[in-house]
Parts: C-alpha cells; sequence; structure tokens
C-alpha cells in the first residue's frame, strides 16, 4: 500500500473535491497524511486522513479572505491576482515545507497530492521528493497557444491568425504584465536553494508535477495539445471508471484510477 500527502488550502472550494478522493484512496487500504485548515479537520477525519494543521499564522479559521488581508479589498484585477499569488499562495510556501518536512520524518510519502494552487508541495517535490501529482480544480489554466490566457475570457479560435494571436496575448500576460510574479517566485526558491524557473511562473510551475489530472470532461475544455492527459469526474461515483492514465511515479507505476478511483 501507498503512503500519501496532501495539502489544501483551508477553504471549502479547495477541500471538498479532495474528499471523495481521500475517502476512497484509505478504502482501499493507502495512508493518508492531510494538511489544511483546523475547521476541516472532523471533515479530514470523516475520510480516513491523519490531520496535519496549516501553521496558525497561515491558517485563517472562520474568517473571511478579507479580514485577513484587508489590504487586497482595495485591489483589483491584475493587482489583485499579483497580490493574491504573491502573498497569500508564495508568501506561506516556507512554513508549509516546514511542515511537510516534520511529517515526512515519521509519515515517508510516496507521493505529494495538491491542487492548482499547492506550489508548497511542488517546491518540495523539487527540494529532493517525493514526486507530486497534481489535480486541476479549474478550467484548464495552463499555457498554451491553443488558447488565450486563463481568465480573459476570450474563444480559442481556429487557424493560424488565433494561434498568432494567443500567442501573443500569453506572451504579454505572463512574460510582462505578471513578470514580477516570476522574479518574485524565483527570490523564494532561491531562498530555498532551488534554480530560478526555466521561463514565466505562469508556464514553468506545471512542469513540476509528474502527474497532472483534471477534474472535469474533455468535452467542459477548449482543445489544447497542453491539456492533461487524464481526466476524471467527481459527478459520478468514485469507483466508475472515466478515464485511464499510466504514469510512473517513483518506483510503482500508479494510473488515474488508483488515485482518483
Amino acid at each position: 500500500m501507498a503512503r500519501f500527502l496532501m495539502s489544501t488550502a483551508p477553504s471549502d472550494g479547495h477541500v471538498a473535491p479532495f474528499v471523495s478522493i481521500v475517502r476512497e484512496l484509505t478504502r482501499r487500504g493507502h495512508q493518508v497524511a492531510w494538511i489544511t485548515g483546523r475547521k476541516y479537520e472532523e471533515k479530514v477525519a470523516s475520510t480516513g486522513a491523519r490531520f496535519g494543521p496549516l501553521p496558525e499564522e497561515i491558517d485563517p479559521g472562520e474568517k473571511e479572505i478579507y479580514e485577513c488581508y484587508p489590504q487586497m479589498k482595495e485591489l483589483k484585477g491584475l493587482a489583485q491576482l499579483r497580490y493574491y499569488i504573491k502573498h497569500i499562495f508564495l508568501d506561506s510556501c516556507s512554513r508549509i515545507i516546514d511542515d511537510i518536512n516534520t511529517i515526512l520524518t515519521d509519515f515517508p510519502a510516496d507521493v505529494l497530492i495538491g491542487d492548482t494552487g499547492a506550489f508548497a508541495l511542488g517546491l518540495r517535490s523539487e527540494m529532493g521528493g517525493p514526486p507530486l501529482a497534481h489535480i486541476s480544480l479549474v478550467p484548464v489554466s495552463q499555457p498554451s497557444p491553443d488558447t488565450a490566457p486563463f481568465g480573459l475570457g476570450l474563444l480559442p479560435g481556429k487557424g493560424l491568425i488565433a494561434r498568432s494571436r494567443n500567442r501573443l496575448l500569453n506572451f504579454l500576460t505572463y512574460r510582462v504584465l505578471l513578470r514580477d510574479i516570476t522574479t518574485y517566485a524565483n527570490n523564494i526558491r532561491r531562498d530555498l536553494g532551488l534554480d530560478a524557473l526555466g521561463g514565466p511562473f505562469f508556464e514553468a510551475a506545471w512542469k513540476v508535477p509528474s502527474l497532472h489530472m483534471h477534474i472535469s470532461t474533455p468535452a467542459f475544455e477548449y482543445l489544447a495539445e497542453t491539456n492533461p492527459r487524464a481526466f476524471t469526474s467527481l459527478a459520478r461515483s468514485c469507483r466508475n471508471r472515466i478515464s485511464r492514465f499510466n504514469c510512473r511515479i517513483g518506483g510503482p507505476t500508479l494510473t488515474a484510477l488508483n488515485l482518483l478511483c
């Protein structure tokens, strides 16, 4: 049996999709440790997983996000996105990595599991493992010449003109408008002893996991060569087979069905 170490942001939208996944993993005899906010301790325990609390200074508890980060309330658009990525997700990475290291001392996980915002897991995986399996909870946000940048609401279009437009918009968005996020992430990586990213943050972050899975069906997503090859749906029972994707993680060969049922 395998050991899985998970970390999710302390909000319903990040925690709820993993409940069925973890419950099925423990039903199959796997061991799971799950780091998240303290208000989800009972929910985590109900899945059979071992609960690991987030550090108190980054656990909002019952507070709304604007209560914890009042500065963000005055920001809009890209400015708010920059603040969110830098000061909510990236600034917390070092403390979460400390907790991961503590858990790994007596829970030697075979695989790390995280969602789109689990940047600490990706950094820890790069610092010597374990390998990371990434589960996407939102529409596919991986940059691609087949689609415009995530969040703009633009249809992908077809043909050379559309792909040229997409390439230009991706360049302007990730290499110009959001370049400061890449710089900020690289400063954190330097402090952790890691090399600088080999490209914009939002592109490079997709290259860290050993496996990408997406909680959706291909028909719901724009067609793109870079889309995850493993799709699954939590709208059905975990025991129903949606898709199968073999991927070697460490020693054993795992499948999307083994992780997501």
